[in-house]
């Protein structure tokens, strides 16, 4: 037999089929729900920190209406305390804050903030319940507010 005739007799070389990506090997489907876990969690946690900044951003933006508002010196100061009043329970538990006047609320206010140089001045809080206030008084508490809402922390 001539062995030219033998390879001739054998069928040609077939080329197997491409590997197809569909459908995917298990472990394909355990990374794809791992990130898509992943990316759910992600979002949750932006969208809880946007909202939990909301407060401070509504707070800066009163604030500045507020300053335009230093023709009426008094309406300004009380105000400024309505949105300090505000603020601290829109941070802080309502059980630990709602209560507090004066100097406790002065303290828990500035205790709110990541440091000591964003302190409130206790006896320009009160200037809202005095009989004369001045724009000038007004003007200094409004200042302090802004460095104090600057240097508060998010709330967890």
């Amino acid at each position: 037999m001539n062995p030219g005739a033998v390879t001739e007799m054998l069928a040609p070389l077939r080329t197997p089929e491409a590997v197809s990506w569909w459908p995917l090997a298990p472990g394909w489907w355990l990374v794809i729900a791992l990130v898509l876990l992943g990316l759910t969690f992600a979002a949750y946690q932006g969208w809880r920190y946007y909202q939990r900044g909301a407060v401070l951003r509504d707070a800066k933006a009163l604030l500045h209406r507020l300053e335009e508002q230093l023709d009426d010196p008094r309406q300004c100061l009380a105000q400024t305390n309505a949105l300090h009043r505000r603020v601290g329970l829109a941070l802080a538990e309502r059980r630990d804050c709602a209560g507090l006047t004066g100097r406790e609320w002065v303290d828990f206010l500035n205790g709110l903030s990541r440091d000591d140089t964003a302190s409130l001045d206790p006896d320009l809080l009160a200037l809202a319940y005095a009989r004369e206030v001045s724009r000038a008084d007004a003007q200094r508490l409004l200042e302090q507010t802004a460095h104090w809402l600057q240097r508060l922390e998010r709330p967890a």
